[in-house]
C-alpha cells in the first residue's frame, strides 16, 4: 500500500514529510476550521490558508477540527433537547394519563411499553458515538 509519507533519513519523525500537502482554511470573521482544497487553489475569499507540510501539523489541525466538530454535536444536541425536551415531557404525561384512565390490561400494558419505549430512545441517542477522521488517516489504516 503506497502512502504519502516521505520519511527523512533522520530519526526526527516529527520531520516526516508529506508529498501531498493537506490544506486547512480558517474563517476570520467566525475563526472555524474547515478542510481545504489541494495546495495549487488560492484560498476563498474571508478564508486564511493554512498549508500543512508535515505529518505532525496535519494532526495538531485536525485535533483543532475534531474539537470544533465535538462543540457542534454537542450544541445540536442541546438544541435538540429544548425543542423536544417539551414535547417528550407532554406525551409522557399523556401516555401515564391513559395508563391510570386504561379500562382494561391492554391499554395500560400498551401505555406502559410506550413509555419504556420512549425513555429508551432518549438513553439510546446519549450512547452515541461518533468518530471522525481524515480520509488521509483512513487510507493510511486501511478503513
Amino acid at each position: 500500500m503506497a502512502t504519502d509519507l516521505i520519511l527523512p533519513i533522520a530519526s526526527k519523525p516529527r520531520n516526516a514529510q508529506l508529498r501531498t500537502k493537506v490544506v486547512f482554511y480558517k474563517h476570520i470573521a467566525t475563526g472555524r476550521y474547515q478542510i481545504g482544497f489541494p495546495d495549487q487553489f488560492p484560498a476563498p475569499l474571508g478564508f486564511e490558508k493554512i498549508v500543512c507540510n508535515h505529518a505532525y501539523e496535519v494532526e495538531k489541525w485536525d485535533k483543532v477540527l475534531s474539537r470544533q466538530e465535538a462543540n457542534d454535536r454537542e450544541r445540536t444536541a442541546e438544541e435538540r433537547e429544548r425543542v423536544e425536551g417539551p414535547m417528550r415531557d407532554y406525551l409522557r404525561g399523556l401516555l401515564r394519563q391513559g395508563q391510570a384512565n386504561a379500562r382494561n390490561q391492554i391499554n395500560r400494558t400498551f401505555c406502559e411499553e410506550s413509555i419504556q419505549r420512549l425513555n429508551a430512545k432518549v438513553e439510546g441517542r446519549s450512547k452515541e458515538a461518533v468518530e471522525s477522521f481524515m480520509h488521509i488517516e483512513a487510507f493510511e489504516h486501511g478503513k
